[in-house]
């Protein structure tokens, strides 16, 4: 109605005059003597019903509200206390206007605590109804109903004589009245501010959860690749120490295996010299000096060294053959010792 008002341009003395005349009009039709017809009676509910904004949503008598408000502040207090203090027509009833009786009430509930009735009379068209919620009535019976922009539908708090309507079928909050404590997990209805507040809660938490799950496993993988990397160069490190110990084991080995073997070859090798200092030793050592005193072994091969250089080659030949011969003598015994080891062994095993 305000919006209509302002909508045509008039201003706030105009508004106010609007509400003085119908309070007016009120007034002259619920006056004591007055005998109504049934027109004048539907006039009068039609009439409460715009002053109480009966026709109006929740969020239109709240634009209305703050209009009026507003309004209010630019008018002087003089003009408004005269506007709001409309002298009465006498015989018209003062102050708050009284509730109807039971039998003529309307039936509908109201918002709040959930057990508050209309205060509003029935309306003759509308059967237990006034006009407002004999439309909502007339729309939709069944409480807590919600259209497709999810804005209230028909009678939305059903009938005062009725269960208090909360949760719909799907067990889902409809509305919450004052006084209300809920607490623990509460399945809102989507329409509800409550259910929108939820879901931004869910989705923050989801999201929340999927970047930590991220952030895990990120980590998680940084560190595999990290103690891989160790694991790798442990492996390296020990195959390096490995080459290496082998490498020096084998160099040992060989260079003893090498000295062992040339340590051997020339004790296998036929040496003519040595021969011929065995010889030369053996007929030396036995002569004594003048003196009595037996000849040292070092100065008997001195002696046998330097003859030795000055014997011509077919003498040296001849010790050569001697000492191969010897030679082939010693191979010959250590591989009939040898030989008669192992049959020894042979025998030791199949006794």
């Amino acid at each position: 109605m305000i919006d209509a008002l302002k909508s045509t341009g008039a201003d706030t003395e105009a508004i106010e005059k609007h509400f003085a005349g119908l309070n007016q009009r009120i007034g002259d039709l619920a006056a004591p003597e007055t005998l109504l017809t049934a027109e004048e009676e539907a006039e009068l509910s039609a009439l409460q019903d715009e002053e109480e904004g009966s026709n109006w949503t929740e969020e239109e008598f709240q634009a209305a509200e703050a209009m009026l408000n507003a309004a209010r502040n630019t008018v002087p207090a003089s003009l408004l206390l005269e506007s709001t203090n409309t002298k009465r027509r006498r015989g018209a009833p003062k102050g708050p206007r009284n509730a109807p009786e039971p039998e003529c009430r309307c039936m509908a509930r109201i918002a709040g605590t959930g057990h508050e009735q209309c205060k509003n009379t029935r309306h003759t068209d509308h059967g237990e109804f006034c006009a407002r919620h004999g439309k909502q009535h007339a729309k939709n019976p069944v409480p807590l109903q919600f259209d497709e922009n999810g804005k209230k539908e028909g009678l939305f708090f059903g009938r005062i004589d009725n269960e208090r309507p909360q949760v719909d079928q799907q067990g889902r909050i409809c509305v919450v009245y004052e006084g209300d404590q809920l607490s623990g997990d509460v399945h809102w209805h989507p329409a509800l501010p409550q259910a929108k507040k939820a879901l931004r809660k869910e989705m923050r938490e989801v999201s929340n959860a999927r970047k930590q799950a991220e952030k895990d496993a990120k980590k998680a993988e940084r560190q595999a690749k990290k103690e891989a990397k160790a694991a790798e160069r442990l492996t390296e490190k020990e195959a390096k120490d490995e080459a290496r110990a082998q490498k020096k084991t084998e160099k040992s080995t060989e260079a003893k295996k090498a000295r062992f073997l040339a340590k051997k070859a020339r004790k296998k090798s036929a040496n003519g010299f040595l021969a011929f200092r065995a010889a030369f030793l053996q007929t030396q050592l036995s002569i004594s000096k003048p003196d009595g005193s037996k000849v040292r072994a070092g100065e008997v091969s001195k002696l046998a060294g330097a003859q030795w250089k000055t014997m011509p080659a077919e003498s040296k030949a001849i010790w050569t053959q001697v000492a191969a011969q010897k030679l082939e003598q010693a191979q010959k015994a250590e591989e009939a010792k040898t030989h008669e080891l192992d049959h020894l062994s042979t025998l030791l095993l199949h006794a």
